[in-house]
């Protein structure tokens, strides 16, 4: 029998506060605008709305789902230089009460997710993209708001006391969350654009309903198994689906008590939501292991950020820059195997297994220090200390660093190890993106870019043509850029920021 979830509507966003929040800044994800998407960005996009709406849509509905959300992404891609600059947060609403406070202790409610997404910075100087006090856009099931008083007037929320963190944008004072509430009357009807999806399809969750996503015992017979039918039955069952369960996990007071029918496959999938990647397997391996899913998910969340802040740091003397996490375009494993197994003829005789320990083993610490192809050791600390520093997924730097030196000979992964080296200690640093770039992501760069104009992999070839298929990685990420440079922006008339309205080509008709 599941423990019901007995937290407050304040303790609920507490929770989820500590892990989408760092601090007082303000938090970004980054993803091209679609036209622009890898699959593996596709993949991440498709997940994340698939984790909040396939539970009530069903199989058979998803896609026109994800195609209509995915158009909610445009009207920010405008002002983010053709990308999208987006922010998951969610929205408590209590039922039956009209005092805040009453409100926000209030142990029954229910849970409606939000994405906000930036329209202007603060200042157009020197590159900076502060945007805490600027416009944003608001995107949730029933529409697209301009700005956050727009959302609050014309949502279709249920009628209750509004719980949510101020204009979308989780801020922790002294380790507590900061709070506002609002009273929402009768919502309107959904806007014309998501036609076809009724009412009754309204896309939240209860505090009930996490609970009760523990007590089915065909959901705890599917989680037991590990085959893809099984997956997809996961997704045919009505008002349950793996992130329930995961919410369940996050909210549930006693954070240690061991789960036993969790499937960490289908956990690692959820957490997409969270982490903006799609490899969290080695994560989910140890917040089942050790069932400290709150803290071993909020840990690995903060980790990342504090990569940024630190960055971010380093770029300005003066005020706060917007943390921006790029997405982990790093293919699955047995993606890289059907990229790189018709190339080279290396032999890797060493393959990352998870930690036997996890709880002696950070989720995002690399494992893998050394590599043998062919009899030769490669040391990862010979190539410096950016590229170990700048890992934010050490599972996916570890598949890609194991995959080329099972198919590539040794001097063409020492010879791709070392444009990351020159990339991260010096090329990062010549041009004015002020955003986190992975090394994992810069290294899978440098390798799709030398199969595309050096399929052969001639050493000599490619080593000669080294600064070329730098400079072209280099252009990628800042084609990849949601920060228009300072010259082209114009001062925002609703508020005190900034903006550059651009253009660009919407192709979505392969989403």
């Amino acid at each position: 029998m599941a423990e019901p979830l007995n937290l407050t509507a304040r303790e609920v966003q507490q929770v989820f506060a500590e892990i989408l929040s760092h601090g007082e800044d303000i938090t970004w994800d980054l993803l091209p605008i679609p036209d622009r998407l890898m699959q593996n960005q596709k993949d991440i996009l498709k997940c994340k709305i698939g984790e909040i709406f396939n539970h009530q849509f069903g199989t058979s509905q998803i896609g026109y789902a994800i195609s209509v959300y995915i158009h909610t992404y445009i009207p920010s891609g405008k002002y983010t230089n053709g990308q999208s600059l987006s922010a998951l947060f969610f929205v408590v609403i209590v039922k039956g009460v009209t005092e805040p406070k009453l409100a926000e202790t209030n142990r029954s409610w229910s849970l409606h997710p939000v994405f906000r997404c930036r329209r202007c910075v603060a200042d157009r100087g020197e590159g900076r993209s502060r945007s805490r006090d600027c416009c944003m856009i608001y995107v949730d099931q029933s529409g697209v708001y301009n700005d956050w008083d727009t959302y609050l007037k014309q949502t279709a929320l249920p009628a209750g006391v509004m719980v949510t963190c101020d204009r979308g944008v989780y801020k922790l004072i002294d380790g507590q969350v900061e709070l506002k509430t609002y009273l929402i009357k009768e919502g309107r009807s959904p806007s014309e654009w998501i036609a076809g999806f009724s009412p009754r399809n309204d896309c939240y969750l209860t505090s009930e309903g996490l609970t009760a996503a523990l007590e089915s015992p065909e959901l705890h017979r599917i989680y037991s198994e590990q085959t893809a039918r099984c997956i997809l039955r996961v997704n045919e069952l009505d008002h349950i689906r793996a992130s329930d369960k995961v919410l369940y996990l996050l909210l549930k007071r006693l954070d240690g008590q061991k789960v036993d029918n969790l499937n960490a496959r289908l956990l690692s999938e959820s957490l997409v939501l969270f982490t903006h990647s799609v490899n969290n397997f080695r994560l989910a391996s140890q917040m089942v292991r050790n069932a400290t899913y709150r803290t071993s998910l909020s840990s690995h969340v903060q980790n990342t950020f504090d990569k940024i802040s630190e960055e971010a740091m380093e770029a300005t003397t003066k005020g706060r820059l917007d943390l921006i996490r790029s997405a982990n375009v790093v293919p699955t494993k047995k993606e890289l195997q059907n990229l790189l197994k018709t190339r080279g003829t290396g032999s890797c005789i060493r393959e990352p297994k998870l930690p036997a320990e996890p709880s002696k083993v950070p989720p995002n610490q690399l494992q893998i220090r050394s590599i043998n192809i062919k009899g030769q050791e490669i040391q990862l600390a010979d190539y410096g200390e950016a590229i170990i520093e700048h890992i934010s997924n050490a599972e996916s730097f570890e598949n890609l660093i194991t995959s080329i030196a099972e198919h590539w000979e040794p001097d063409m992964c020492k010879l791709m190890l070392k444009m990351t080296q020159t990339f991260g200690e010096t090329t990062r640093k010549e041009f004015w993106i002020k955003y986190h770039l992975p090394t994992e992501s810069v290294l899978y760069q440098i390798i799709l870019h030398t199969l595309k104009r050096h399929s052969s992999l001639d050493y000599k070839e490619v080593s000669q043509a080294l600064p070329d298929i730098l400079r072209s990685v280099r252009c990628y990420f800042a084609s990849c850029s949601p920060n228009c440079p300072p010259e082209f922006l114009k001062k925002c008339p609703k508020c005190v920021g900034y903006y550059n309205e651009g253009t660009w080509h919407d192709d979505t008709s392969d989403i």
